[in-house]
């Protein structure tokens, strides 16, 4: 979603929102609108923020907090 890359599905991890916390999440099997991530890969995900990428692809509006946890969740070495 950041970089727009095009990778194997075992190198993208998916970001959806939680319904009931509203928070962002990890996972392949959670429900609902996800966004596609380069695993290990930090700018990716600062690509993606740069452009509000979140905000569009999940149809709604992340506040920082939630961006912020969700830096902390990624992976980031591979």
């Amino acid at each position: 979603m950041g970089c727009r890359r095009v990778a194997a599905i075992t190198d993208l991890v998916r970001v959806s929102l939680e319904p009931v916390a509203g928070s962002l999440v990890i996972g392949r099997s959670q429900p609902g609108r996800g966004a596609w991530l380069c695993a290990h890969s930090p700018s990716c995900l600062e690509e993606a923020l740069r452009h509000r990428a979140f905000d569009r692809a999940l149809r709604t509006t992340c506040s920082p907090a939630q961006l912020a946890d969700l830096a902390s969740l990624l992976p980031t070495t591979s």
